[in-house]
């Protein structure tokens, strides 16, 4: 087998490895965030972490085919809960369950009378937590389907 000097070495793909767990530990504090709204230091760093996680999963073209499969199927996870929360929004705005968000910012002295439910998906914090956790999510179980026996008839 030829010498290829721009292979993967064992620190670069452990690397990616490390960050895709430090993303994974940053969106879970994301989506905590999204229901209790801390927003605070904390939290605003842990949000640039889970992102940085998908920066690097979607920037990484020299990696390995096991990170790729990996990341192929966090990735799919996340597109399907935006897609899900998309369709949600769709369901609620159909029944005239929520407001636009244009009559949350121009209607803030009534802002006490809105439902809860319309505050939570209305909000950005909601949007940005759930593709996280489930990029992670999906991650996690491609990574370790195998391991525990789902693969196996």
């Amino acid at each position: 087998m030829p010498y290829d000097p721009v292979a993967v070495d064992q620190t670069q793909r452990e690397a990616h490895y490390h960050v895709i767990w430090f993303g994974a530990a940053c969106s879970v504090v994301t989506f905590a965030d999204a229901f209790i709204g801390w927003s605070n230091t904390f939290t605003a760093i842990a949000t640039g972490g889970a992102a940085g996680g998908f920066m690097l999963d979607v920037s990484a073209h020299r990696t390995d085919d096991c990170f790729q499969s990996l990341s192929n199927m966090g990735l799919r996870w996340a597109l399907f809960s935006v897609a899900a929360y998309l369709f949600v929004r769709f369901v609620l705005n159909l029944g005239d369950v929520t407001y636009s968000a244009g009559y949350a910012m121009a209607n803030t002295a009534n802002n006490g009378e809105r439902d809860t439910l319309a505050l939570f998906w209305t909000n950005i914090r909601t949007l940005s937590a759930f593709p996280a956790v489930a990029y992670c999510a999906g991650y996690t179980f491609a990574r370790f389907k195998d391991r525990f026996g789902a693969g196996s008839p």
